[in-house]
């Protein structure tokens, strides 16, 4: 693993370089290092990416964004070897702390068993959980399990553009 201060160094040939972002990065900010994290990716600089992101990890400063990050980091293999139950693993923290995308990344491995044992009843919890967020694809995903009809379906869309809470 690369060291973090490494690391923010060559964040300034990035891309996407932001000079706010570096001096707080340089300061320890978390969400600054995250932030550098997404940056890297941005540019397709996936292993920088990844390191940033296992450094908020391994050092307890990593937000649900951050797991969100490693999620789909370990699921697709970028910047890291594939590994499904590690992006299971951080979709699971990612959704304990809120974050409307690992509830529904969450609940489509609890679905299927992806990287752990099939669990329907919980997919629909944390397919909600998204739904409520306002991620359409959990609207639909609870559509197609039959728990709401194409009319309930419709009205959680239209709730959810209009910005009413059910």
């Amino acid at each position: 693993m690369k060291d973090i201060k490494l690391m923010i160094e060559e964040y300034k040939s990035c891309l996407y370089f932001n000079e706010d972002r570096y001096l707080d990065a340089l300061q320890g900010d978390p969400i600054s290092i995250c932030d550098i994290g997404t940056d890297f990716a941005r540019e397709q600089n996936y292993e920088n990416a990844v390191q940033c992101w296992l450094y908020l990890d391994r050092n307890n400063k990593a937000d649900a964004s951050t797991y969100c990050n490693l999620g789909v980091s370990y699921y697709y293999g970028n910047g890291i070897t594939q590994n499904i139950e590690k992006a299971v693993h951080y979709y699971q923290i990612g959704a304990a702390k809120g974050h409307a995308y690992c509830q529904y990344n969450y609940a489509v491995a609890l679905e299927y068993g992806k990287g752990g044992k099939e669990n329907k009843e919980k997919a629909i919890d944390f397919y909600h959980k998204a739904a409520l967020q306002g991620i359409s694809e959990a609207i639909d995903a609870l559509c197609r399990l039959g728990c709401y009809d194409e009319m309930h379906g419709l009205a959680f869309y239209h709730r959810r553009f209009k910005g009413v809470s059910e």
